[in-house]
């Protein structure tokens, strides 16, 4: 297990810890809050600005209302499976690390969600 750079370190992971699964998925979930920014074709570091602080800090673990409601606000028109999506992402950042969903669900929820180009975050590998 690796530890989990601060800004997706997830509430109640101690900066010294290292991740377990359900922290993992947090970190993975706002990833996908990025990525979800980028595909929007919104830029991260608008989504930055947008969930700072007052004092600066852009950490998910205090930011989070904030960035559920970037979230929100994206135009996903066009995204089949977008409140399948928006569900996952939002179980996946839950502060309540038992409320998270397992790596399985989250895989099976992002095969349904598709855009015109076919299978959204994931898919098979280029060879």
């Amino acid at each position: 297990m690796l530890k989990i750079p601060g800004i997706y370190r997830p509430p109640g992971l101690e900066e010294t810890s290292v991740g377990q699964p359900p922290a993992d998925l947090f970190a993975l979930g706002c990833v996908f809050l990025e990525m979800s920014t980028v595909l929007c074709g919104r830029k991260v570091r608008d989504f930055e600005a947008y969930r700072a602080d007052s004092e600066g800090d852009i950490a998910y673990r205090n930011t989070l209302p904030k960035a559920l409601e970037w979230l929100s606000q994206l135009n996903m028109n066009g995204f089949e499976g977008k409140d399948r999506l928006l569900g996952i992402i939002r179980e996946m950042t839950d502060p309540d690390a038992k409320r998270r969903p397992t790596a399985l669900k989250v895989a099976q929820t992002l095969q349904q969600c598709k855009n015109r180009n076919g299978t959204l975050f994931i898919g098979e590998c280029a060879a």
